[in-house]
């Protein structure tokens, strides 16, 4: 019961009732209720929500700012790391035994010389996996990295 595999017929309808039951029941009571906030709260209600989003919208910000530290800082790391491990590669590349008693050692090196990431940090980089940090430092940077972004969706 669909329409060229894209419209289903039972989905449309379901969408259909519901859209219905909103604007006849649920619209006119949330009217009653947005009216009554308005009439106890008028003008704190609003100032009061510019508030709490500019204050979520400064630590999302001061947050995103700590990130690129953090990545700057881990990136420094790791290739620091690199060139640890290229150097002494050559060195312990004969003796493969003693190596693998110091992997751990060194693991638990590694883990203390990086950066530790926050819950938001880290989940930037779980779900944004070719995520790039670019330098923006003023307005006009800012404006140059829009452009960039919006031609290259077109």
């Amino acid at each position: 019961m669909n329409i060229n595999g894209r419209v289903a017929v039972p989905i449309s309808i379901f969408w259909g009732i519901c859209c219905v039951l909103i604007v006849r029941i649920v619209h006119p009571q949330m009217l009653i209720i947005v009216q009554m906030l308005a009439e106890r709260f008028s003008f704190y209600l609003p100032v009061g929500l510019l508030m709490a989003m500019s204050l979520d919208m400064g630590y999302t910000l001061a947050n995103l700012a700590a990130f690129q530290r953090t990545v700057q800082r881990l990136d420094r790391a790791i290739e620091q790391q690199k060139a640890t491990l290229s150097e002494s590669l050559e060195q312990k590349k004969n003796n493969w035994q003693e190596r693998i008693s110091e992997l751990p050692i060194d693991w638990q090196q590694l883990r203390e010389t990086l950066p530790k990431l926050n819950f938001h940090q880290r989940r930037l980089l779980k779900n944004f996996q070719k995520l790039q940090i670019n330098e923006i430092t003023n307005v006009q940077d800012l404006r140059r990295f829009v452009e960039e972004l919006r031609k290259k969706r077109e």
